[in-house]
């Protein structure tokens, strides 16, 4: 599997920040939310052609040992759809849009596996965790800790996956 350009995701996802894109992804657990850590959700909006694979993960993530999840920080939910550009590019005259502004990245356990946060530091770097990793690979996600070695909370549907919807069906 491999990242999406910024111009298939233009291809096969449309304009970012277009919320009619967008639909809700219902989450067997409840997850709680980073910057409000006594709240919690059962659904949060993604893009519409990963609403099944989003539920999928996540109903297969609600198998694994409870106390693994929470260790791991899968219960704290740091977001998914967010308009923006790539972090550290808001300068530039034409930054490159996040994945987040589609709705086809979800952060998860921000505080522990932060943007700089690499391993071994980023708790989801920890080799207990592989079975969470592997879920997310299988429905066919992307973790940006194992491709840059930092930013372990973020979870990013693959090309295959955004090309191929289908395919991890």
């Amino acid at each position: 599997m491999r990242l999406a350009t910024e111009k298939e995701k233009f291809k096969y996802l449309g304009v970012p920040g277009n919320t009619a894109n967008l639909s809700s992804a219902k989450i067997p657990f409840p997850l709680r939310l980073s910057w409000k850590l006594d709240f919690t959700i059962k659904a949060f909006n993604c893009h519409k052609i990963l609403v099944p694979h989003i539920e999928s993960v996540y109903h297969e993530l609600s198998k694994l040992d409870k106390v693994l999840l929470r260790q791991a920080g899968m219960d704290i939910w740091g977001g998914c759809y967010n308009f923006r550009p790539v972090r550290g590019t808001e300068s530039r005259d034409r930054p490159p849009f996040s994945t987040h502004s589609w709705g086809t990245a979800i952060d998860c356990g921000p505080e522990r596996n932060g943007l700089h946060t690499k391993s071994p530091r980023a708790n989801l770097s920890k080799p207990e965790f592989q079975p969470i990793h592997i879920i997310w690979e299988q429905h066919g996600f992307i973790n940006m800790g194992h491709v840059i070695g930092r930013d372990f909370m973020h979870y990013e549907a693959s090309f295959e996956l955004i090309s191929e919807p289908t395919k991890y069906l």
